[in-house]
């Protein structure tokens, strides 16, 4: 799923006709127009075009792919930073696709990696396979879960080899709520906005 300046307007037509459907008024062709084409604020986008247009929705190919770094040899990399800029990188050998929009790992260093994004949570994931030449980079947002339900669904869904590394299963669940997926040459190739 591609979303350029020219891919855009068949969501804004549907989302449109959807509005429009259910008696929005706001959903005018050329309010959706001017938001498809960048001129409306990203309020006016949100109100009169529906979120749809903004949601990140992780393509089946690239959940497989994630979902099975580890045992194809190319665990994902997480880069983070601190609040003054310095750098963390670390393999994520735990990392998921959690739901549509969201990534997932096991956090079990408790290292920098964790302070980082306990203060900027502001994270980059990376997958890359060299022998299937495929890579993408996902942009977020990370949120850490020391004691909850959503803790429980990732240790869950955590590969053995990661959880064996936990035999008390003291660590924590990160989510990451993907902002934008790019191509290693900085194509967008979704993006919330």
């Amino acid at each position: 799923m591609r979303y350029g300046s020219g891919g855009r307007q068949p969501i804004f037509q549907a989302a449109q006709k959807t509005r429009l459907a259910a008696g929005d008024a706001h959903a005018t062709p050329k309010a959706c127009w001017l938001a498809g084409n960048g001129v409306a604020s990203r309020k006016v986008m949100r109100r009169q075009c529906l979120e749809e247009v903004e949601l990140i929705k992780i393509p089946d190919e690239m959940r497989l792919a994630v979902d099975n770094a580890l045992g194809d040899g190319a665990p994902c990399i997480l880069a983070t930073a601190s609040p003054d800029g310095s750098p963390g990188v670390g393999l994520r050998g735990s990392m998921m696709v959690f739901s549509d929009d969201c990534l997932a790992y096991w956090e079990r260093s408790k290292r920098a990696g964790l302070a980082h994004v306990e203060s900027n949570p502001h994270v980059v994931a990376m997958y890359r396979n060299p022998q299937t030449r495929k890579a993408w980079k996902f942009f977020g947002r990370a949120k850490i879960y020391r004691a909850s339900e959503v803790r429980e669904k990732v240790m869950a869904r955590v590969v053995p080899r990661e959880l064996e590394r936990d035999p008390e299963r003291t660590r924590y669940a990160v989510i990451v709520e993907v902002d934008r997926i790019e191509l290693m040459n900085g194509e967008v190739l979704q993006s919330r906005g």
